[in-house]
């Protein structure tokens, strides 16, 4: 996860080497596919992370789902080829399996990443306004019978989503 622009001041704490306290942070990072509405490269502004990590449950008791920022989300969603769908975020990866993603789908998700759900309850926690960008890293097969999965982002589609990020949070 890249943090594009991020800047938080607890109580009584100086901020630290910046003398703009930001309450907003953006963040872009890469994530799977396992739904037939995206495709690896695409870019999502992920309108919900359905939580199946452990950091949220350190800031809540009881969470299935974290939202971003709807304003800021909706603002990222606005720019020409972004989608704006459900994920899960899981810290499980080798617990991802096909009847879990089913599940997944039936929620609405399309995809997974390891940090977002994160992100945004601590952000809600701290009164933060969080955003995020995800860019489509693979795929994974939808059944046994399809052939495997594989990593299928390039370099160039890394260099993409920095740039795209960097420039969504000047704007933003």
């Amino acid at each position: 996860m890249h943090a594009v622009r991020a800047g938080i001041k607890l109580k009584g704490q100086p901020p630290l080497n910046n003398p703009r306290v930001y309450r907003q942070a953006d963040a872009a990072s890469i994530g799977g596919a396992f739904s037939d509405k995206v495709n690896v490269g695409d870019i999502i502004a992920p309108s919900r992370a359905f939580v199946e990590e452990g950091t949220s449950l350190h800031y809540y008791e009881s969470i299935e789902y974290a939202e971003p920022d709807k304003e800021l989300t909706a603002l990222i969603a606005a720019r020409g080829g972004i989608s704006s769908y459900p994920i899960v975020t899981t810290d499980a990866v080798y617990r991802q399996t096909f009847y879990k993603e089913r599940l997944w789908r039936e929620k609405g998700a399309v995809g997974v990443d390891m940090e977002t759900s994160a992100m945004f309850s601590v952000g809600k926690y701290l009164g933060v306004r969080v955003a995020a960008i995800l860019a489509a890293s693979d795929k994974a097969p939808m059944s046994e019978h399809e052939p495997g999965w594989k990593w299928s982002m390039t370099h160039d589609m890394r260099k993409d989503i920095s740039a795209l990020a960097a420039g969504i949070a000047m704007q933003i």
